[in-house]
């Protein structure tokens, strides 16, 4: 992958995998630098803006929405026309979330994933809870279960649609598992093929990543 070229950097994973507090590190140093639109931070953003000028519920409700959406959609034409990177917070689970990465894709831009993971659902709805405790936003459990799959599910169903994939585990310290570009795996942890998101929710990555392993094993050995 040619990181000199006009790329956008999606920063994307479950609810409480950590994708707020350590997106940044999770880009390539290609991307040091870049700030992340984090959609869900600017409706809350927007909104307290809203509650603080004395608007009703029911406005700020209809409106924020939308109004954030209508500021992305502005930012990133002015993106694409400038050619200039772009990065961009987001689940990958609702359709809705396509719409702003098509229009990269459709002008030649690269697209680079970098995915944060938990083990489980319960893991992603145990951190989302204490996040609530301490006044963070509120998902119901079968939300989060929702888009924990459904990420999966449609990444693996469109992985050729990305030119870059790093896969990493959230479960401490965020860590990269496995790197595939353009459809071939640049380097890949053991450990990667224990996480079922990985071999269930993932399986064509997980074949490749399998794969590799032997292969990358046997050349060591023969370099001894």
């Amino acid at each position: 992958m040619d990181y000199s070229k006009p790329t956008l950097y999606i920063v994307s994973g479950p609810p409480g995998a950590g994708k707020s507090t350590f997106g940044k590190i999770l880009l390539p140093n290609t991307a040091r630098g870049l700030e992340i639109f984090n959609g869900d931070m600017q409706i809350i953003k927007t909104a307290t803006e809203f509650h603080l000028q004395g608007m009703d519920k029911d406005f700020i409700e209809k409106t924020t929405g939308p109004l954030v959406d209508d500021q992305l959609r502005d930012l990133i034409t002015q993106t694409i026309v400038k050619g200039k990177n772009f990065a961009l917070e987001t689940p990958l689970a609702n359709p809705h979330s396509w719409k702003f990465i098509d229009p990269f894709k459709q002008h030649g831009y690269q697209i680079h994933l970098s995915y944060l993971c938990l083990d489980s659902v319960r893991d992603c709805q145990a951190r989302v809870f204490q996040r609530e405790k301490k006044g963070g936003v509120i998902i119901p459990p079968e939300a989060t279960a929702g888009v924990y799959k459904y990420n999966l599910h449609n990444i693996n169903n469109r992985v050729d649609y990305f030119d870059a994939i790093h896969l990493c585990d959230g479960m401490q310290c965020p860590t990269i598992l496995a790197k595939i570009e353009n459809g071939k795996v640049m380097s890949a942890r053991p450990e990667a093929l224990a996480k079922e998101w990985i071999t269930q929710g993932l399986p064509k990555l997980a074949k490749k990543i399998e794969q590799y392993l032997p292969a990358l094993k046997n050349s060591k050995q023969q370099r001894m």
